[in-house]
């Protein structure tokens, strides 16, 4: 391939974090700009000391609206550093003329990703996991699943070539078929890609974290992928213990 004897010379690439960086970008544009409840200066101080002795400031800016509440400004944001990050994609052309295609898909680098990075301005703490690819981080899916993924489905999705995944883990009490069916056909009748998600309770998941043996065949959806949880490592179970549950109510 790398000598020119593929037919086809297109390569793709995962850029993770979308949410985050749009997030944390309209953090800044409020925090230090808009509303002026810190200098620049002073944000940076907090995200250095991973806000140790800032938490009034970090509670702030974690109360900022975020991408996923349907919240024009946030929304906006997140569009622009998608549009932004596929452009980038696009300028690039490989030696035998190949297109760069961004798949937005995570795997299992979303904790691997997060321990990677510091603080950030929307108030998430260093080492934390990031969002699973275009889906909002779990703080911006308070206001509930429909505002979720609307956010989510109003982003230009057509920029991204090589598809854009999403995880919507729900809760089994609310998982009906009838719901179910009635949540994937909103999703892909608003333009959504792949939908991905759980409904495995999360008490069978915290068991299975602790008696491996009496759970082999537990199969949990990833990112890109399904495997049997207790096969995965440790970073990644807690991750997906510790995703956004959407239910009723």
């Amino acid at each position: 391939m790398h000598q020119g004897g593929a037919r086809y010379h297109d390569y793709g690439a995962a850029p993770v974090g979308i949410p985050n960086a749009a997030d944390a970008l309209h953090a800044i544009e409020q925090a230090v700009y808009v509303q002026r409840m810190c200098t620049a200066e002073g944000l940076l101080q907090a995200l250095r000391s991973n806000f140790v002795g800032h938490e009034p400031l970090r509670r702030a800016l974690r109360d900022l609206p975020k991408f996923g509440q349907e919240h024009n400004g946030a929304d906006a944001m997140a569009a622009r550093v998608l549009r932004s990050v596929s452009d980038a994609y696009g300028s690039v052309r490989s030696r035998f003329g190949g297109r760069l295609i961004p798949m937005v898909f995570n795997f299992v680098w979303t904790p691997m990703v997060g321990h990677a990075l510091g603080a950030s301005p929307d108030g998430r703490l260093a080492g934390e996991p990031v969002a699973h690819g275009l889906t909002p981080q779990a703080i911006g899916m308070g206001h509930g699943l429909t505002a979720a993924m609307n956010s989510s489905t109003s982003l230009p999705l057509d920029a991204v070539s090589g598809g854009a995944t999403t995880m919507w883990d729900i809760d089994p009490s609310w998982a009906t078929v009838p719901t179910m069916a009635a949540v994937i056909k909103a999703f892909l009748s608003r333009g959504g890609q792949i939908m991905q998600g759980n409904t495995t309770s999360v008490a069978d998941l915290q068991a299975a974290l602790e008696r491996p043996d009496d759970f082999p065949n537990l199969i949990v959806r990833v990112g890109g992928f399904s495997a049997r949880f207790v096969s995965l490592s440790r970073d990644v179970q807690c991750e997906i213990v510790e995703r956004y549950r959407h239910r009723c109510g």
